[in-house]
Order: C-alpha cells, then structure tokens, then sequence
C-alpha cells in the first residue's frame, strides 16, 4: 500500500510540476506580443487562440490556474477560476481577449485579419463573453473564414471612428490554432462544363472584379459597385444558349475548410452569359476552389410545375392574415398562404412592395426553388413583384399593389434547381467561349 500511495502522490507532484511548466511557458514566452496599451488608457491583452467547434477558455491567476488542473472537480471552485465556453456549427478560430478599462471606457469591438499576400481581409465583431473583475471585460472574436495555412497568423483590432470607418487600434501577430497540414487542391481549365438534364452548364471563368450591390436599393444615386470576385456561366440546350436559366446560388469553398457564399446580390445575364458577384475573402494561400452552383429555370415551366391560387383578400393596411389552402406543385404541398400589408412602401427600394407574401409548405423542402411567376389583382392587372426585402431570406415575395387592389391571382412555381459542381482558380481576364 505504501509504494502505491507513494507513487501516486509522486505522479501529481510531476503533473503539477508540467503544468506549471506549460503554464510559464505560455504565460511569459510572448506576454509582449499579446498584451497592447492604448494612448487612452485601456488596455488589451490576448489571452489564447483556440480552433474547432468546442471553445473554452479558462480565466484566472497564474497559481489558479495551474491548480486547477490537477484538483479534483469538487476543489476547482475554490481556486477561483472560470471557465468560459463557446459552440461554432463548423471548424472556427477564437480568438480570446481581456480588456482593461478605464471608468467611461468603451472596447474596440473589431477584428481585422488581412491577407499579407493579397487584398483579402475579414472582419469579425466581438462577442461580450463575461466580467471576471471590475474595469474588465473579456471578449471573444470567432472567425469562420481566415487563412488556415497561414503561421504566424496577423491580425488587428479596430473601432468605428467619426467616418464611419473601421480604424486600427492594436496589431498582433500569433501562432495560429488551426491544424497544420491541409490537403492541396488542383483547379481544371477554363470553360469547364457539366452535363444534366438535356443541358450543358459551363463555367467560363472566376476573376477579381467589380460587381452591382444591392441594386434594389434608391437611396444611391447610381448603382453601388462591390468590390470582390465575378463568376461567369452560361447554359447551353443542345448547342444553343437557353436563357430561360439563371443561376440562384453559388458556394466557393477551399481545401482548408474556408467558405463564402453568394448572398442578396442577383444573377446578371449580360449576352448569353450569367454573371454572378461575390464579396468575402479568398486567400492567397489556396490556387484552387470549389464552386457548389445552383441553376434554376425562370420560364418555360411544366404544369405540374405550376400552382394557382385565385381571390386571394388582401389584408387591411398594417394587418396580417394567414389563410389555409391545400395545393401541390411538382411535389410539393402548399398548406397556407401568410400575407402582411404594410402601412406604406419603403422608397429605399426599388420595388414599393406593400404587401409580403409567404407561401406555407406542408413540409419543408430544399429541393424545391418556390418562384412567384405572376400576381393580378381583381381588376385584371398585372402587379409588380419580386423578392421581399423586408425579410432576405429569400423565401417571401413583395407585390406593389394598386390602391384600388383588393384580391390577388397568385401563380407560384416550383422547379427542382440542377445543382453542379466545379473546381477552378483565379483568372486574369476573362475568356471568351467559342464552343
């Protein structure tokens, strides 16, 4: 017994010896690096990078801390620690930071990761994750999309200035938490072309570029320019292009596990092209991108495609109503209608939609892409429509009404999207398709 009770307590001396260890080694190895004052007093020190989708961070003194990790759970409490924690749905960084403030002082909320060998940049805005002690504040940055292969990894911390401008308060520069090696991704030639469903849907070409934002919006005199990445595709039925396609959606993805998306911005068809502009940061350490792309029809639709629902009231002004219906459409079930009548328009936008349609389904699909074909009114007249921007979910409809509009004819189709995928780089310039 005495060998054994010896040996035990040999083991948690050496435990508690290597993690006082670690806990030096982390503590002091780069506290200059981690630990920026500001000319206003406050100060910012970054505690810990940690990666995946459990995030925890363990707030305390040094000898606390060190305690803690060899004290059996019921003592840990009495150390003092705390231990904070934090989900993401998908592999993320976390960046984890304390703020000392002094009385009427406010954090810098922004994190800014920039790409050293490009223009990419992502920003992030802080998560208030606790007060441990008065006059601080811990707070937490998660970033989905930041350049995995990258060692150190630099990044800076930023605040709104009167400009309405992001500006840099503190730079760091740190060893990274995310994994090492990551596969490598080769891109195929420009056009590349997939066939399905009797068509031929080709990507042309993927570049830097310019592209119309929020062309929705009439508070701009012109339209907004983005500044980010154009995707060009074109849709082709036995050799002829069909421009009864468009492209819905749009995913870029890179071998480390970095995605954008394509969000509010529309498919532009310019000749027989589609052309498709997306913000967000693509990194200079990747040659190669998957592109998962999404192509639905806008006209020429079968009838088991399409659904009619007639005398449809329209609700009061600042009313909603939801009514019952039992239809189908290539599959899908329609179990209500949910419409909302707005006191007036948003002259924001280009469409003064006053009232938002939300068809029901009787289950859930995302197969199905629900497309509002046409909407007349009791007179006979053919009332503008289009997605809802009161809601940029995508799956709610705005009709302008007249004022004299009091029951609506709704044509609602439902075709099943091609999904297609491809894997490419960055272009120059884009070509031309002489297939």
């Amino acid at each position: 017994m005495r060998p054994f009770a010896f040996r035990r307590r040999y083991l948690a001396v050496l435990l508690l010896v290597i993690a006082a260890a670690l806990l030096l080694w982390q503590t002091f190895s780069s506290g200059a690096a981690r630990r920026v004052k500001l000319p206003d007093g406050r100060q910012l020190t970054i505690h810990q990078l940690t990666y995946g989708t459990n995030h925890q961070f363990v707030y305390g003194s040094f000898w606390s801390r060190m305690a803690a990790t060899v004290l059996p759970p019921k003592w840990k409490a009495r150390t003092g620690v705390q231990t904070y924690m934090q989900r993401s749905d998908f592999p993320a960084l976390m960046i984890w930071g304390e703020w000392q403030l002094p009385r009427g002082a406010h954090p810098a909320p922004m994190v800014i990761i920039k790409d050293d060998g490009a223009s990419a940049r992502e920003t992030a805005t802080g998560m208030w994750m606790g007060v441990p002690a008065s006059g601080r504040l811990l707070m937490g940055w998660m970033l989905q999309n930041f350049p995995r292969r990258t060692r150190p990894l630099r990044f800076e911390v930023g605040e709104w200035n009167s400009r309405s401008q992001v500006q840099d308060v503190a730079s760091f520069k740190l060893p990274s938490a995310a994994p090492r090696r990551f596969p490598i991704w080769k891109p195929s030639p420009y056009p590349m072309i997939r066939q399905t469903n009797g068509c031929e849907f080709g990507m042309l070409n993927f570049c830097r570029g310019r592209f119309v934002a929020d062309p929705w919006l009439t508070i701009m005199p012109h339209l907004r320019l983005g500044t980010g990445y154009v995707a060009v595709f074109q849709v082709k039925r036995d050799g002829i292009p069909a421009p009864e396609w468009t492209l819905r959606r749009i995913k870029i993805s890179d071998a480390t596990g970095n995605a954008i998306s394509s969000r509010f911005e529309p498919c532009l068809s310019i000749g027989d092209n589609l052309v498709m502009g997306l913000g967000g940061a693509l990194w200079s350490t990747e040659r190669a991108w998957r592109f998962e792309t999404q192509f639905v029809q806008t006209t020429g639709y079968r009838s088991n495609e399409l659904c009619v629902f007639t005398g449809i009231s329209v609700p009061p002004l600042g009313a909603t109503t939801q009514i019952v219906v039992r239809a189908e459409a290539n599959g899908l079930s329609f179990s209500g209608l949910k419409l909302q009548h707005f006191g007036g328009s948003q002259p924001v936008f280009r469409l003064h939609a006053t009232l938002e349609v939300t068809p029901l389904y009787g289950e859930a699909s995302t197969e199905h892409a629900i497309t509002l074909v046409e909407v007349t009114d009791d007179l006979g007249r053919k009332l503008r429509h289009g997605r809802s921007y009161y809601n940029l979910d995508g799956v709610r409809f705005g009709i302008e009404l007249l004022p004299d509009s009091h029951s609506l004819n709704l044509t609602l189709a439902a075709p099943i999207p091609v999904n297609t995928a491809f894997m490419g780089g960055l272009s120059a310039i884009v070509q031309s398709d002489n297939r």
